[in-house]
């Protein structure tokens, strides 16, 4: 195997131990308890797509991100991904809490906690 080859197989073992992350939002309850979003990482074309729909506003951006990557503990979408859902995110829902989803979902993960 070249260098070049195994370098890349390293590359997406890494990228697949990133896969299955998750959050806890507290301030988002289910029978008292609280919700838990799951993503996987973004691709350079998901942050590429992510980028053109936002069109340089970082709020929306930030709306996006949880709209398109949130998903629950199944691996279905949290959000529909509309206008209106974006409308709401965007009007009604605290932005700090949004913000550390969204930033959560995007921060690399030291190699030491994937895959735990």
């Amino acid at each position: 195997m070249s260098t070049d080859a195994r370098m890349l197989d390293i590359a997406r073992q890494h990228f697949d131990l990133m896969r299955g992350r998750s959050i806890e939002v507290p301030e988002w309850q289910v029978d008292g308890k609280p919700v838990t979003v799951h993503f996987d990482p973004m691709t350079l074309h998901q942050r590429h797509q992510l980028q053109q729909r936002a069109r340089g506003n970082e709020a929306r951006g930030v709306a996006l991100a949880v709209i398109m990557f949130a998903k629950d503990a199944n691996g279905a979408r949290m959000f529909e991904d509309d206008a209106e859902t974006l409308a709401a995110l965007e009007t009604q829902v605290d932005p700090a809490v949004l913000s550390r989803i969204a930033t959560e979902m995007t921060r690399s993960t030291p190699r030491a906690d994937l895959g735990n």
